[in-house]
């Protein structure tokens, strides 16, 4: 099937298939079409966050935390993405640069759903 990936063209098409790759946790695949994307969209923060997300969970986390800081240095008011970087400088033990990231998301709204989530990561950091 990974063949398959490499003949899409259409970035919808592409978009589509990443997000369903990933919801079906195949984050090998995912991983390629959100780093296809991009050649499309340079400028996406969201497809920034999916890559980085993505790279994350299959074990590129050097990787990941490069992507999510690009991707914030390109939208640094995207909530989501900041979220993500903060739970990915996390799990990779940077205390000080995810408290950072998550201060952002919260302050972009802490009443939404990515606010709270962020809320509640940033509680429970030591």
């Amino acid at each position: 099937a990974t063949s398959d990936l490499n003949v899409l063209q259409d970035p919808v098409e592409i978009s589509r298939r990443a997000n369903e790759m990933f919801a079906q946790q195949d984050y090998a695949s995912a991983a390629q079409l959100y780093a296809k994307l991009l050649e499309f969209d340079p400028e996406n923060a969201s497809t920034y966050n999916n890559l980085g997300l993505t790279l994350h969970y299959i074990g590129r986390s050097d990787e990941a935390l490069k992507m999510l800081e690009e991707g914030s240095v390109i939208d640094p008011f995207d909530q989501r993405l900041l979220l993500t970087l903060g739970f990915v400088s996390t799990q990779l033990g940077d205390t000080e640069k995810a408290r950072s990231a998550l201060k952002s998301a919260v302050a972009l709204g802490a009443d939404t759903q990515v606010g709270q989530s962020a809320t509640k990561m940033l509680d429970e950091l030591p």
